[in-house]
């Protein structure tokens, strides 16, 4: 993120959701919170790697290309499919408050 101002930061409470295993054997971590988010207005924090391989040039790349907001179906279509129960999970999470409420 080239500007690090707090005038898009998330806060929390956070609720980390369980790891998956990619197929490259990538551990990937997430957590979801409940926020409203300008998707437009979202910046990527960026990482830093060899590019080309092997060729000793080092390039910043975006870790997200963009933000955006989509329908449960569409977003499991879009996701890496390991990914997708990140988004089992948060709909469990949210279906299981909702089943609390009304209790």
């Amino acid at each position: 993120m080239g500007d690090r101002s707090d005038t898009y930061r998330v806060r929390g409470p956070f609720v980390e959701l369980t790891p998956v295993k990619q197929k490259s054997g990538k551990i990937v971590h997430a957590w979801a919170c409940e926020a409203d988010i300008d998707v437009a207005a979202c910046q990527s924090n960026t990482f830093r790697m060899e590019w080309p391989p092997k060729s000793g040039k080092w390039a910043e790349f975006p870790e997200v290309d963009c933000a955006a907001y989509f329908a449960i179906e569409l977003a499991r279509q879009k996701i890496i499919p390991e990914q997708a129960a990140f988004i089992d999970e948060l709909v469990e999470l949210i279906e299981s408050a909702g089943r609390d409420k009304t209790m």
